[in-house]
């Protein structure tokens, strides 16, 4: 897909609302091409502020001033000053997002489908760092059973893996693959905008509950949950303690973030591999 075809299909990409080929073309193009995920970003805070005030920096405005006319907008100082809105119409709404591409910004997550988003940037950046390791089994009947590790913690056993198993012989031809693209799941704050839970789409009977570091956006508690009657019983859970180094503020250039980690095993019934996650 070219820019014209990204920027046509922004809204339904940022509602969730393309088939799953369409989706991953766009996560492919959106992957490389910073302006395009800058718009998306700007696709999103449009969305969630349009029925209100959109507060905008004095360069912004001055950039809309001189696209608009008079009487197509008006401002309003409240309060400080220096701090201008604007009321935002349809019609002017393509212009700002026009005009905020001239003012790059840092994103920062502001709904939970973002702020997931950001967690699977940071366990991606963890396993950049070789902080993400799996551990194989393959059994002898042909089945493998996978545990993952962050930061020599193991993870519980609702941390998004998908295995796949080709079998030769005694051979094995293993593919697990980590999977953070929201799309996927049911996404909610739990408590607080540092606190997730989510299930994957079409199962209510297994949820997640993280509670990220707010600097860093990376794990420090994750529970793995079963549905029993009206209550939530606990499988498995792990805490994850952030060092230092680890606590820098997570940067990025704009939504989306989505990760899917891809490793490829060969290996024989009845081994044992330990394999550090290396993303591309």
């Amino acid at each position: 897909m070219n820019c014209s075809e990204v920027q046509l299909k922004l809204a339904d990409y940022a509602a969730n609302q393309l088939e799953s080929k369409a989706r991953e073309a766009m996560q492919s193009h959106l992957a490389d091409c910073v302006e395009c995920r800058e718009l998306l970003a700007v696709h999103r805070q449009l969305s969630a502020q349009l029925d209100g005030d959109f507060a905008v920096s004095e360069r912004l405005l001055s950039k809309v001033e001189a696209k608009l006319p008079v009487k197509q907008l008006w401002v309003t100082r409240l309060g400080n000053p220096t701090m201008k809105k604007l009321a935002l119409s349809a019609a002017a709404a393509a212009i700002i997002a026009s005009a905020v591409l001239l003012t790059p910004k840092t994103a920062s997550a502001s709904t939970p489908q973002e702020t997931f988003e950001r967690m699977g940037f940071a366990i991606a950046s963890a396993a950049r760092q070789g902080g993400l390791t799996m551990k194989v089994h393959a059994n002898q009947d042909g089945t493998v059973n996978v545990r993952a590790l962050l930061d020599g913690q193991e993870l519980p056993t609702t941390f998004p893996i998908q295995t796949t198993v080709k079998r030769t012989g005694d051979e094995l031809d293993i593919r697990l693959a980590v999977d953070f693209d929201p799309s996927k799941y049911e996404i909610r704050f739990a408590g607080d905008k540092n606190t997730l839970e989510f299930f994957p789409k079409g199962t209510q009977a297994q949820r997640s509950v993280v509670k990220l570091d707010p600097k860093s956006s990376r794990p420090t508690m994750w529970t793995a949950q079963a549905k029993q009657g009206s209550t939530w019983k606990t499988l498995s859970d792990a805490k994850f303690k952030i060092k230092p180094d680890n606590k820098e503020p997570i940067v990025v250039e704009g939504f989306p973030l989505t990760y899917k980690l891809d490793v490829n095993i060969k290996m024989r019934i009845g081994q044992d591999a330990e394999v550090i996650v290396n993303p591309s």
